[in-house]
């Protein structure tokens, strides 16, 4: 990661988890990302510009096929669930992610994770089913348009929409609580401070 954090106001490590297909889709709409052993994950880095202020993301991409280790649990603010409900076993799936995130099963995470799903407009009618069973495993729902159909805009403006959710949860109702200046914001990174808090951001898509 650049150890220039002058062009930022604040910092995200975001996970990024969830069906293969629609997490790999949505991480290459960056161009890819570099593999990071210590956290078992592809890490991409992006901004994000909010409320006058620019926020520097990292998306922490693993996958049913890449799963994370203690490290990245640990290290991660935010993670973001990007599923299919069409698949049969879907809530299985989430089930098994919500434990995993909210740690049911270990030691490595301490806060409670709260969890929002994000589901595609055009079919939240006819999935109602889908959505009303996994409210036994998330709290919120955002609805979003063609999922299946991302690009670059898109995939920003679904991660300015979840951090805007990761902030109501902590309270913040002003970017400014949250801005440091250019000295204190290097050496809180220097230092690995981060927040305490996770929130699993649930994406899904038919």
């Amino acid at each position: 990661m650049s150890e220039n954090y002058k062009d930022y106001n604040f910092y995200l490590r975001i996970g990024l988890d969830g069906t293969p297909y629609l997490a790999n889709d949505f991480a290459r709409q960056f161009g890819g990302g570099v593999y990071n052993e210590t956290l078992h994950a592809q890490i991409i880095t992006t901004d994000v510009h909010l409320d006058n202020y620019t926020i520097k993301v990292d998306l922490l991409k693993a996958g049913y096929d890449l799963r994370p280790n203690i490290n990245y649990y640990s290290y991660i603010d935010v993670a973001m669930l990007v599923c299919d409900i069409s698949h049969t076993n879907i809530l299985n799936e989430i089930k098994e992610l919500s434990e995993e995130y909210r740690n049911e099963h270990g030691s490595y995470v301490t806060d409670k994770v709260h969890i929002v799903m994000i589901a595609d407009k055009t079919v939240q009618k006819s999935r109602n089913d889908i959505l009303k069973e996994a409210k036994n495993y998330i709290e919120d729902v955002l609805l979003f348009d063609a999922l299946y159909k991302l690009n670059i805009d898109r995939v920003k403006e679904i991660l300015k929409e979840c951090i805007s959710k990761f902030l109501d949860f902590r309270g913040i109702k002003d970017l400014n609580e949250m801005t440091f200046q250019n000295d204190q914001f290097e050496i809180m990174m220097k230092n690995a401070i981060r927040m305490k808090s996770l929130r699993i951001l649930l994406i899904v898509n038919q």
